[in-house]
């Protein structure tokens, strides 16, 4: 499955423990068969050519269903994850899922060239591949800067097929 990530950003900081993540994506386009967060568990994974940025796994038995379609992940401080701190499904009316995920979880330098963004709900993983642009403090995506078109070369955000 391809992931449509719609905004995405690394923030390292010069303190420990205070590097930011947040990432906004369409998991899947229709809601997929067996799709259930609450006993399968799910875990996020952000990798450039170097290696791995972020890995986290959320455990099936931290989701909660608070609403019909909607599936949310707390955990205050981040232990359980290495620092994500919450993370939601949620299904559209027309069946698009939807994740969201922020927190603060120690990262290492790199350039956000050919960054590798995965989520997996049980066996069923959904990726993408980005390149970052540098805005102040935090590498981003998209790349498009309010209204200006990607230069040549750069991916758009629209999904790879």
């Amino acid at each position: 499955m391809s992931l449509g990530v719609r905004a995405l950003m690394l923030q390292p900081r010069a303190r420990a423990r205070s590097d930011r993540i947040r990432v906004d994506a369409t998991y899947a386009p229709a809601t997929p068969a067996l799709f259930d967060p609450l006993t399968e568990d799910t875990s996020i994974q952000i990798r450039d050519s170097k290696g791995e940025l972020v890995c986290a796994i959320l455990g099936a038995r931290h989701w909660k269903r608070s609403r019909l379609h909607l599936y949310r992940f707390r955990d205050r401080g981040g232990p359980l994850t290495g620092g994500l701190t919450k993370a939601r499904f949620k299904v559209t009316r027309g069946g698009r899922v939807v994740f969201h995920a922020k927190g603060r979880i120690p990262l290492r330098p790199t350039d956000g060239a050919g960054i590798l963004v995965t989520v997996r709900v049980g066996n069923q993983c959904a990726h993408s591949v980005l390149d970052l642009r540098s805005r102040k403090t935090a590498l981003v995506f998209p790349y498009e800067l309010r209204g200006a078109a990607a230069p040549a070369g750069w991916p758009s955000t629209a999904p790879l097929g």
